[in-house]
């Protein structure tokens, strides 16, 4: 199946030059995987009106809209140095076993998350995100010594499947509590 693309958080390829790197990578990963510019749906608050030219320029559709997959369709998410409370609003709107399941992130490593904020803070502000990043397989990509800021602490991230099964019942058992409150 072919992967839809949603981008969040690009910044502006207008002023920046780490945006600019960015969205070259993206186009490059989807030219690799055959995925058209048509299938990518890509949203940033900053996006200035010659940014917004250019994407629709490319093919791409502008969005808001969180949801990252449907139960059938894989989704690779491009969220290059979101801030913690976007990742958790991404992860909350999809959090279900069969979506998380077709996602493929491309991110900030979740587990720096971990590191770097008490579990008590996680607990109150990013749950989703500390009940997935143990579940996940991370491959970093390799530091790019043109734009190093632009990439770093950037890694592939999926639910492999032995680690999707343990996850699937906490999933289950969030959404109950979700429900009940």
């Amino acid at each position: 199946k072919e992967y839809n693309v949603t981008c969040l958080g690009l910044g502006s390829p207008e002023t920046s030059d780490n945006a600019r790197a960015q969205l070259a990578f993206l186009l490059k990963v989807c030219d690799a995987l055959n995925i058209d510019c048509a299938r990518i749906s890509i949203y940033d608050p900053v996006f200035t009106d010659e940014d917004k030219s250019l994407l629709r320029q490319l093919g791409m559709c502008d969005t808001r809209i969180y949801n990252i997959s449907t139960d059938e369709e894989p989704t690779m998410l491009f969220m290059p140095h979101c801030d913690l409370a976007l990742y958790e609003s991404v992860l909350a709107a999809n959090w279900s076993s069969s979506r998380l399941n077709n996602s493929l992130f491309i991110c900030n490593h979740f587990d720096d998350y971990i590191q770097n904020n008490s579990i008590r803070s996680l607990e109150d502000k990013a749950p989703h995100l500390l009940n997935i990043a143990p579940n996940i397989t991370s491959y970093p990509l390799p530091t790019s010594p043109d734009w190093p800021s632009a990439f770093n602490n950037t890694s592939v991230q999926f639910l492999s499947k032995h680690k999707f099964d343990a996850l699937a019942t906490v999933i289950e058992e969030k959404k109950s509590e979700e429900e009940q409150e």
